[in-house]
């Protein structure tokens, strides 16, 4: 498809324990240990710009990557829009191709409230160019 994507704000969210130095008028620094096991282990990460021939979006994409054993998974919770693939980059690629469908979908159809709506809030990230 020839995407180009740029990645800011990667954030791993596999750490077993994560340490932070708070400090309290009262007492001073004080350093406390917090559990975050339960925190999946998929990748973060923000789509920006363009993201295919004609496409891109005008403002940061939370996107999540993970590996469920056979493949990866390329996500977001916003349209809850996915792709996948053998590799991180095809599973990105296929979610890139499915965003575009999706939008396509949605200004086919926009004859009602509910999708014009939709539409609406995925040209807030999405738009031709």
């Amino acid at each position: 498809m020839g995407a180009s994507t740029t990645y800011v704000n990667t954030t791993y969210t596999n750490a077993n324990i994560i340490f932070a130095l708070l400090t309290s008028t009262c007492t001073g620094r004080r350093t406390v240990q917090a559990d975050v096991s339960e925190v999946s282990s998929a990748l973060s990460k923000y789509l920006v710009g363009r993201i295919a021939e004609g496409w891109e979006l005008v403002q940061p994409l939370p996107i999540r990557s993970e590996w469920d054993g056979d493949l990866y998974i390329v996500s977001d919770s916003l349209f809850s829009v996915y792709g996948d693939g053998d590799t991180e980059i095809s599973a990105q690629e296929d979610y890139v191709t499915s965003l575009i469908e999706y939008y396509q979908l949605l200004d086919g159809r926009a004859d009602n409230v509910f999708t014009r709506a939709l539409l609406q809030k995925l040209k807030r990230y999405l738009q031709r160019v």
